[in-house]
């Protein structure tokens, strides 16, 4: 293939004074051609996201020609067979990197460099209101999931390797894993209509990361937690403690949030604003929704007067404090 026929394609789907046709056509032929890289580094996936393919699919989308119609539906079907791919490579890359910080290879930081260098592609997707459903789907959740749960687990820098400076790829592993989350949070309408699977392969792999030693990936963990948890806990189809017979997700999420998150509350009350006020709005509104299995747990943890410290210090009377406190005081 000629070196230059990404950067060509790039141009005319850019170029606004060619047919919706043309540019769609365009669309696919690029989209075929990010199929074929490599899944470890996905070259022209990268390029061609970061040359604004998401805005003009999105504009492409907007036309009520059937033919433009199909060549929007062929390049997301092709995107979504392309990102699984990607996301079992980066699977694979993160699991070795416990092993190779334990044999104190030279290669590790070459290990943490691919999943870095790749990881940009999916916040693109993720941002995309067209694009972000090759990623929340039946199929690509569970990788997601995986590639959390083993970048919360990954050595810290100064393991990996001896070498290894702030800034380096180690240090941006985790930060760049949830720059995704926080992007996918946008996306409600999907996070709702695939909240068991979000509960199940997403949210314990994103409370992974709440007991951090670095601040600022404990406040983008708590910030994305917070966010998706409170979408849920808001929904009665989603978590309802107060039916007779409450349905898996409510159990799967209260269990989640009893034992993943409410340890770590003390931690997280003591961090730096604006961590304080997320972790005390994700708590009024577990205990506002009747958990009696949340109350009981923050009593046997002992959790009431960390609480208490921290509505204190508050600058000004929010209404998730406001709520808390009532519901702390209904409990006594």
């Amino acid at each position: 293939l000629p070196s230059r026929l990404l950067d060509e394609l790039l141009r005319v789907v850019s170029e606004a004074r060619y047919s919706a046709a043309l540019r769609s056509r365009a669309t696919v032929l690029m989209t075929m051609l990010c199929a074929l890289d490599d899944p470890r580094d996905a070259q022209n996936l990268r390029t061609a996201l970061e040359h604004q393919l998401p805005v003009q699919l999105d504009r492409l989308a907007r036309e009520e020609d059937g033919y433009v119609v199909q060549c929007v539906a062929a390049v997301t079907s092709v995107l979504e067979a392309t990102v699984l791919m990607v996301l079992q490579s980066l699977v694979e890359s993160l699991r070795r990197l416990p092993a190779a910080a334990e044999a104190a290879r030279v290669t590790t930081d070459e290990l943490v460099a691919g999943p870095v260098y790749v990881l940009p592609v999916f916040v693109h997707i993720a941002c995309s209101s067209l694009l972000c459903s090759c990623i929340l789907s039946t199929r690509a959740l569970p990788l997601l999931g995986a590639v959390f749960d083993l970048a919360a687990r990954a050595p810290p820098p100064s393991v990996t390797s001896p070498a290894l400076a702030s800034g380096s790829s180690a240090e941006q592993l985790q930060p760049l894993v949830l720059m995704v989350m926080e992007a996918l949070q946008a996306q409600q309408g999907l996070m709702l209509e695939h909240a068991p699977q979000v509960i199940r392969c997403l949210l314990p792999a994103l409370a992974a990361f709440l007991p951090s030693n670095r601040g600022e990936v404990r406040l983008l963990a708590l910030k994305c937690f917070c966010g998706i948890c409170v979408l849920f806990l808001n929904d009665d189809h989603i978590f309802d403690p107060m039916a007779a017979k409450p349905t898996e997700t409510t159990l799967l999420l209260e269990a989640l949030l009893c034992h993943k998150a409410l340890p770590s509350l003390p931690v997280l009350l003591g961090d730096q604003p604006p961590a304080p006020s997320y972790a005390l709005r994700l708590l009024a509104t577990l205990l506002s929704r009747g958990s009696s299995t949340a109350g009981l747990a923050l009593r046997e943890m002992g959790l009431a007067r960390h609480v208490l410290a921290s509505l204190r210090v508050q600058p000004a009377l929010a209404p998730h404090t406001a709520l808390l406190a009532h519901c702390l005081l209904q409990a006594q």
